[in-house]
């Protein structure tokens, strides 16, 4: 089952897939864990499309700004078939998370708005990479290129094991990136 579910995702257009147990979200501020928004929630399944490798061989943010844009409402669209797939075929119930905005929480002072939960600690949890220096999700293949979506779903799914630490103690390559600059 795991693995016809990631084959799906896959096939729908994300680069990776993983998942996570609720309880590797247990110490999530309160309010955004997956528990708060879904009292049934078992799994959180996490995905991520990748934007192109050529966005970041362009001086203008325009560029980068437009497709990372046009990426979520890929993502969006892909947590909604998931959620569709698992309702029909599994007979359980999935919530689909959208990867963006509309945001709950949104302090006006500082214009900082926050997901249902964070995707990138998702991510994390889901074994897709970890969260560098620069305070994004890293990913081994795709470095922080990532749009990321998640699903919750009541069918109890074994975790994939997290993603090894692969970054250089001396390294701030990701904290000096241009994009950092965007």
């Amino acid at each position: 089952m795991k693995e016809q579910i990631r084959d799906c995702i896959l096939s729908l257009g994300a680069d990776v897939c993983g998942f996570a147990s609720v309880d590797r979200f247990s110490n999530a501020p309160k309010g955004f864990r997956p528990l708060d928004i879904f009292e049934e929630c078992k799994t959180v399944i996490v995905f991520a499309v990748a934007l192109p490798k050529g966005l970041l061989h362009v001086d203008s943010r325009l560029i980068y700004a437009h497709f990372n844009e046009i990426s979520c409402p890929m993502v969006d669209k892909i947590a909604f078939q998931t959620a569709i797939m698992i309702e029909k075929n599994y007979d359980k119930i999935a919530v689909p998370l959208p990867c963006d905005t509309p945001y709950e929480y949104w302090d006006e002072e500082s214009m900082e708005g926050r997901g249902l939960i964070s995707m990138k600690h998702a991510a994390e949890q889901a074994g897709l990479g970890r969260i560098g220096k620069n305070s994004l999700l890293i990913n081994r293949q795709y470095g922080n290129m990532l749009t990321i979506g998640a699903v919750l779903t009541d069918l109890e799914i074994t975790s994939d094991p997290l993603s090894e630490s692969f970054c250089i103690d001396s390294c701030n390559i990701c904290i000096n990136n241009v994009l950092l600059k965007l």
